[in-house]
């Protein structure tokens, strides 16, 4: 029942701090840690332009990436891991299955805006 510790609930696409409000502080991004490290990921698909991080409970993370060849279009890349990968992870992986990839350089808005990503995830 409500209130029980342990008691199980569902969240869709969750926005629990509103960085409109509480800004890019340290202290928001501390709040979103506290709250966010309480919960248990159960399913997550994020769609990214080469592929998709992935999670299904009680399986760990997965990073996929987009191949014509491979059954259903996609092939795991790197080793399912416990903790969600953060982006540099994310891009680890991705460069060790593809040795031939230039990473993209981007150009300054676009490395503000991947700064400010990272940033506002702490």
């Amino acid at each position: 029942g409500v209130g029980e510790e342990g008691a199980d609930f569902v969240m869709l696409n969750p926005d629990m701090i509103d960085m409109g409000v509480t800004g890019l502080s340290y202290a928001a991004r501390q709040l979103r840690t506290r709250v966010f490290d309480t919960f248990e990921t159960v399913f997550y698909l994020k769609t990214m332009p080469w592929g998709v991080l992935f999670r299904e409970y009680p399986s760990g993370w997965t990073i996929w990436q987009d191949d014509a060849e491979a059954e259903g279009g996609f092939r795991c890349i790197g080793e399912p891991t416990r903790a969600r990968p953060n982006q540099e992870e994310i891009e680890e992986a991705l460069n060790l299955a593809n040795p031939d990839r230039t990473p993209p350089s981007g150009n300054f808005f676009s490395q503000l805006q991947q700064f400010l990503r990272v940033y506002m995830k702490g």
